[in-house]
C-alpha cells in the first residue's frame, strides 16, 4: 500500500513539473513572438512615415517571412531550416526568388530590421535546437577531423 501511494506522489510530482516545463516553454515562445511582432511593427511604421513602399518587394518578403516565423516558433530547429532549404532547392520558383533576394536593399533601417530578424531567429534556433547541437558537437569530438584521418587514413591536403 505505501508502494502505491509513493507511486501516486511521484506520477503527480513528474506530472507538476512537466506543467512547469511546459508553461516555462510558452513564455519563452511569446518572448520570440513578440521579437518578431517588433519587427514587423518597426517595417509598418517605416511604411506609414513613407521611408519603404507597401508594394516593395523588400517589405512583402519580410513581412512574410516574419508571419512565418511568428507562425512557427515552436518548431524552428536545424532540423526545420534543412527541411525548408531542401524544400526551396527543389522549387520551381528558386530561380525566381534567388533573382529577387540579389537585389539591393536600400533601406538602413530595413537593414537594421533584417539584422535584427537573422539575430532573433538564430537565437530561436538555437535554443529550440540545443539537443541536436550538442549531439553535432559530440559526434564532431568524437569523428573530427583529427581522428577521422585516423580511422580513414586520409590526410587533408594543406591549401596554399
Amino acid at each position: 500500500m505505501i508502494g502505491l501511494l509513493n507511486l501516486v506522489i511521484l506520477l503527480f510530482f513528474l506530472y507538476f513539473i512537466s506543467v512547469l516545463i511546459s508553461k516555462y516553454n510558452e513564455m519563452i515562445f511569446d518572448k520570440y513572438r513578440f521579437r518578431y511582432f517588433s519587427l514587423r511593427d518597426r517595417l509598418a511604421l517605416l511604411v506609414i512615415k513613407g521611408e519603404l513602399e507597401e508594394d516593395s518587394w523588400e517589405y512583402k518578403k519580410l513581412i512574410d517571412t516574419i508571419n512565418f516565423h511568428i507562425s512557427t516558433v515552436e518548431t524552428m530547429s536545424i532540423e526545420r531550416i534543412v527541411h525548408l532549404l531542401i524544400q526551396y532547392h527543389t522549387s520551381s520558383e528558386e530561380e525566381r526568388n534567388v533573382r529577387l533576394i540579389k537585389k539591393n536593399i536600400k533601406s538602413v533601417e530595413v537593414l537594421r530590421i533584417t539584422d535584427d530578424f537573422m539575430e532573433t531567429t538564430a537565437s530561436l534556433i538555437a535554443r529550440n535546437s540545443r539537443a541536436q547541437i550538442k549531439l553535432a558537437s559530440l559526434i564532431h569530438r568524437v569523428f573530427g577531423k583529427d581522428s577521422s584521418k585516423e580511422m580513414h587514413g586520409l590526410e587533408r591536403p594543406e591549401l596554399a
